[in-house]
């Protein structure tokens, strides 16, 4: 029998404390890996004809029916420690939770070592790039360098054993940890938060993880440090089956103390459509059993050999008394048998309304099982609404798809997530849960792929569990191009951009997406080859010869297209060969501008929407801008910057109009103007690491310029969206240490 009192988890170095409030946890782990759509149910009626014996029930114990050889946890409701309590801290230590079978719980209430004991409903589990990036649009964000980065999110899960193996590989090489469970973080083989984290990590690659855990008694530890650590976006693929369904649940009270810090929470919806019923109670024949539908009082289910399962009566009434027993269906003579019987006391305010049926299949083969309804029949619970969800169970006879969402997804600001096949993303997962709530709104918000590959459930993970995660790491991506949005910004602008029309109880606003995340994106020139690389919106490369060995390249849109192409001046002779297309030919442009030895730039010096070329003569320290790509004069020739700067230009204010900027190598500064005439820089900053090749570009599409830098030593952009803004918001390692970097818009 396991024992925990107040302690320390060594690996987080957190102490547990008494949660404020009952939290029966169902902490689902929303795998659906074994998950077998359900045949058509059973023609057979079930009914009972003999009447229901009086209820027992014993003070203190609301442990619930509970096969002799299954371990369960309860929580402390009374009484004193002694015993097998050890001291800490000033010696006085308050068991919150213990573990062991039925008969071993039940000794310590028979023995006065604890006043009461309270069933916890533990996690339900169910049971390499994801199926669900390949394709997508998220290629296209990766590949305009948007991954995550500067964005942390929590895995909050109920176990991640073996993490330390996939650092590095198929999770980012540094991890945040934390445990809030008397277990630990890696709670024997459960890996269910691997899968989860693996695929947060293939679509939001830059993303910073944190892998957390708690045990039911600490959910208010866990919020208390996602806080502290900053995190902005949390994912649990898990949920509570005990409401209240409406939002107003403690665990909804919790999760909402998160939200208005600030953090985005996403949540699994639940794996529960075809293993829910509700109704409400009705006795007709006023003997004690409850009709479920018709003259209906069983609801019948079959059970894999050899494996555990529960069953989770819940409603809202403390003072109307329920009962939930367990019948076996299967016997080799036919008939019905009464197993157990969870029946606890309900007839106050204070008493919770909850019954529980932890059981084993013990068969060597799949065996039949059926549940009741209990009632007192001299006060029937009539009209009383229920909820019952059955975990690891199949082919239940009568369903309730509708409202089978677990908590928190009723909370109005969680992003709750259904689940559709990757192969199939039209037709919704027979066994993703559905709204609406139990006050009337509409829930899930969106669905996302499942079904998917990771290097943990390489067979596929299927379940509302592996969708919950691809949807927070679109989040994370959206999270790095807009940082300042709030959660409610969040969950808005996801709901518009998924793929559904309106919104609905099954599919939400539908299948999560993210527009073209659009802004301009890099490419290269091999100086030494004259061949070019531009990488096009869809995440693909295209590569073409122009020009010769030595050339300084351009990008520019030289004809207004809206498309930047090919430009190159040659040094040696001073003359500009511009092209109208990014591919292998001739110049379509091509005259003398300038002197040998000046530098190249171009840009619409007169808001006309046509780009023209210029260039910075470095002995003096001069423009000379050309309003056309013709041989002249210049239209405009000032002084700025000094000899060893290397020009650029961009439309740093957003006003249409492209004005020069200096990058000083010998410092890493980079001096702007906003006006093309001789004065002193209008903003200075520093931005890259000397060796670095500067860059412009409108990274986010915004209308405004900002700095980039190539870096040769790991071949790999670093760009910002703000002037002034120290640290990259894209990150794309493209192109070799002798690439030569350009930007644009190539289609």
């Amino acid at each position: 029998m396991l024992v925990s009192g107040d302690h320390v988890n060594s690996e987080s170095c957190h102490t547990f404390g008494v949660f404020r409030a009952r939290l029966v946890l169902l902490a689902a782990l929303l795998v659906a890996a074994v998950l077998v759509a359900p045949a058509a149910p059973a023609a057979e009626l079930l009914s009972l004809e003999t009447p229901r014996a009086a209820k027992h029930a014993e003070a203190g114990d609301t442990l619930g029916a509970v096969h002799p050889d299954v371990e369960i946890t309860a929580r402390v409701v009374g009484g004193r420690p002694g015993g097998f309590w050890t001291s800490s801290f000033d010696g006085q230590v308050e068991p919150t939770l213990v573990a062991g079978t039925k008969d071993e719980l039940r000794s310590l209430i028979e023995s006065g070592v604890v006043g009461g004991l309270e069933l916890v409903v533990d996690m339900w589990e169910a049971g390499v790039v994801s199926e669900g990036v390949i394709g997508s649009e998220i290629e296209l964000w990766h590949g305009a360098g948007w991954t995550g980065r500067g964005v942390k999110i929590a895995v909050f899960d109920s176990s991640f054993t073996g993490y330390g193996d996939l650092l590095g590989s198929e999770l980012p090489p540094v991890v945040t940890t934390a445990s809030f469970h008397f277990e630990g973080l890696e709670r024997g083989d459960n890996q269910h938060g691997l899968a989860v984290a693996e695929i947060i990590h293939d679509v939001a690659p830059g993303a910073e993880l944190v892998l957390v855990n708690a045990d039911v008694n600490s959910l208010d530890d866990a919020i208390d440090f996602f806080i502290a650590e900053e995190v902005d976006i949390v994912n649990l693929s898990g949920g509570w089956s005990v409401g209240p369904y409406d939002g107003s649940a403690i665990q909804d009270v919790e999760i909402n103390r998160a939200i208005d810090a600030g953090i985005v929470w996403v949540n699994a919806a639940g794996n529960e459509a075809d293993q829910h019923f509700a109704t409400s109670y009705q006795d007709g024949d006023a003997d004690g059993w409850a009709e479920l539908s018709g003259t209906v009082e069983i609801n019948d289910f079959f059970v894999q050999a050899g494996e555990s399962f529960e069953i989770v009566l819940s409603w809202t009434e403390p003072t109307k008394d329920l009962d939930l027993c367990l019948w076996d269906l299967g016997l080799a003579g036919g008939g019905v048998e009464q197993l157990d019987c969870s029946e606890a006391l309900q007839s106050a305010p204070w008493h919770q309304p909850l019954e529980v049926i932890n059981w084993l299949n013990t068969e060597p083969t799949t065996h039949r099982f059926g549940f009741s309804i209990g009632g007192i029949p001299g006060a029937p619970a009539t009209g009383t609404h229920y909820d019952v969800f059955a975990n690891v169970v199949s082919d239940l006879g009568l369903q309730t798809p509708e409202s089978s969402l677990l908590v928190p997804n009723a909370s109005e600001r969680v992003i709750s997530v259904g689940a559709v096949p990757y192969n199939n993303p039209t037709t919704i997962a027979f066994y993703s849960s559905r709204g609406p709530t139990a006050d009337g709104r509409v829930k899930p918000d969106l669905v996302a792929s499942d079904g998917v590959s990771t290097s943990t459930f390489s067979g596929g993970f299927s379940g509302t569990s592996a969708a919950s995660p691809f949807v927070a790491g679109v989040a994370a991506l959206y999270l790095g191009m807009n940082p300042g949005s709030t959660p409610i910004d969040l969950r808005r602008e996801l709901g518009l951009l998924a793929d559904g029309v309106g919104k609905n109880n099954t599919y939400g606003w539908g299948y999560a997406r993210l527009d073209d995340p659009g802004g301009e994106r890099v490419a290269f020139q091999d100086p030494a080859t004259g061949v070019w690389t531009v990488h096009l919106p869809d995440g693909t490369d295209d590569s073409f010869y122009y020009g010769d060995p030595g050339d300084v390249p351009m990008m520019c849109d030289w004809n207004g297209d809206g498309v930047d192409t090919p430009g190159l001046y040659r040094r040696s002779n001073g003359w500009m060969y511009l092209r109208y297309s990014n591919n292998f030919g001739v110049a379509d442009i091509e005259f003398f501008y300038g002197i040998p030895a000046d530098y190249p730039i171009c840009g619409d010096w007169n808001g006309d929407g046509k780009d023209t070329v210029g260039i910075f003569r470095p002995g003096m320290a001069r423009f000379y801008l050309n309003n056309s790509n013709t041989v002249g004069p210049a239209d405009a020739d000032f002084y700025f910057g000094t000899f060893g700067d290397i020009p650029c230009a961009g439309d740093w204010d957003g006003d249409g109009i492209d004005t020069v900027g200096m990058y000083r190598p010998s410092n890493g500064f980079v001096y702007i103007t906003n006006e093309n005439t001789t004065k002193v820089a209008d903003f200075e900053s520093f931005y890259g690491i000397p060796d670095d090749r500067f860059v412009v570009g409108d990274w986010d599409g915004d209308g405004d310029d900002t700095f980039g830098s190539f870096r040769p030593s790991d071949a790999t952009f670093y760009l910002s969206n703000e002037i002034g803004q120290l640290v990259a918001n894209q990150v794309v390692q493209f192109g070799s240490s002798a690439s030569m970097p350009v930007s644009g818009t190539f289609q």
